[in-house]
């Protein structure tokens, strides 16, 4: 530490920076790029089917599908190509009723790995199915397969921002999710 108080060193602020994140649901990778080591903080790692934690939203409804790291335990396979089709389609301008602040790089990917920031939300049977965009690229670059339910959620899901799809995400629970719902939880938790 410096005089004034600041991490001297990279080494000085990562100790600083893990203790801070001893209190976050956010983590860090440790990224070897050529002889430098970079660190990244990484989106929330959630097992597929659990409830959707990570993002600041009032839904119960929410269900994670592919917030993968490499502890990730996940099966591996083919998926269809109208599956995979599909998906890219939801994925291309996702209506989303938050937006990260940052980006995700593929924790998966040894070097040279891509970076994602949107989520793609799927109505389904009384749930919303929550994933990252980057799902797209674990599927047709780590094998990844998703749940059954989250191919059938794909599959059924109307086109984006259509008026069908907007009926659905309020059909499934997605009612506080619109800008009116979330307008007021901000201003509850700023009073």
């Amino acid at each position: 530490m410096t005089a004034t108080g600041r991490p001297a060193t990279v080494a000085d602020w990562l100790v600083e920076a893990e203790v801070q994140l001893k209190f976050s649901s956010f983590r860090y990778a440790r990224l070897h790029i050529g002889l430098t080591d970079c660190w990244s903080f990484c989106m929330s790692r959630m097992d597929d089917l659990s409830p959707c934690t990570s993002l600041p939203l009032p839904s119960e409804n929410l269900v994670a599908i592919g917030w993968l790291d490499l502890s990730s335990k996940v099966e591996r396979g083919h998926v269809s190509p109208e599956f995979l089709e599909r998906l890219k389609s939801l994925c291309k301008e996702p209506w989303q009723p938050v937006v990260a602040a940052g980006r995700h790089a593929c924790s998966l990917c040894q070097y040279d790995a891509p970076e994602f920031s949107d989520n793609v939300f799927v109505p389904y049977q009384g749930k919303i199915y929550v994933a990252p965009v980057a799902i797209v690229h674990y599927i047709s670059t780590h094998w990844y397969v998703p749940p059954d339910v989250f191919i059938s959620a794909v599959n059924a899901c109307p086109t984006m921002n259509s008026m069908e799809y907007k009926r659905a995400l309020l059909a499934n629970g997605g009612r506080n999710l619109t800008s009116r719902h979330l307008s007021a939880l901000v201003d509850q938790q700023f009073k």
